[in-house]
């Protein structure tokens, strides 16, 4: 009678055993076994300088895409080729937009110093594995100069973004 009772308790248990036993086990393997890190080192890092002088002042309006291709504007510092300050509306200054590319945009603006009559330069100088990438645009000042007039300067630099790590530069002159 003992004996049976005895296999009854470790019937009720076995299942417990089992599980305790299975439990420790598999934290003794993972306890034994040796663990690999391995790191990845990952580059996502830019910088930026906006330089601007003449009385102007700039504002970066970063990376987007392009949703429109649009005629140039801008392409030299003739009367035909340069976008002036207007007030009331803010001017587009490009060059070479296509479709679904990358653009960067500028947005430059006069002050109540900025000298009339007179033609600027904006420049971006882009940096990335090694290559120096350069767009131009002109925009002028008309015989009336008024603070916070202002041209857009939009510049299409491709359709990838440069891989990291890059730079670039804007100087308007």
């Amino acid at each position: 009678m003992r004996f049976a009772k005895a296999i009854q308790i470790v019937r009720k248990r076995a299942p417990l055993y089992f599980s305790a036993k299975l439990l420790l086990s598999l934290l003794f393997l993972v306890s034994a076994a040796s663990i690999t890190v391995s790191t990845t080192q990952l580059q996502a890092e830019h910088g930026r300088a906006i330089a601007f002088s003449n009385n102007l002042v700039a504002a970066d309006r970063g990376v987007s895409r392009n949703t429109s291709g649009t005629a140039d504007a801008g392409t030299s510092c003739g009367p035909s080729g340069n976008v002036t300050f207007t007030t009331g509306t803010i001017q587009q200054a490009n060059i070479g937009l296509i479709v679904n590319d990358f653009v960067y945009t500028i947005q430059v603006n006069t002050t109540a110093l900025t000298p009339t009559n007179s033609c600027f330069t904006v420049t971006l100088r882009m940096i990335a594995s090694g290559n120096t990438n350069t767009y131009v645009l002109h925009l002028a000042t008309s015989g009336t100069v008024v603070a916070d007039q202002a041209v857009n300067c939009i510049f299409d630099i491709g359709s990838a973004l440069p891989s990291s790590p890059y730079s670039f530069s804007v100087a308007v002159q």
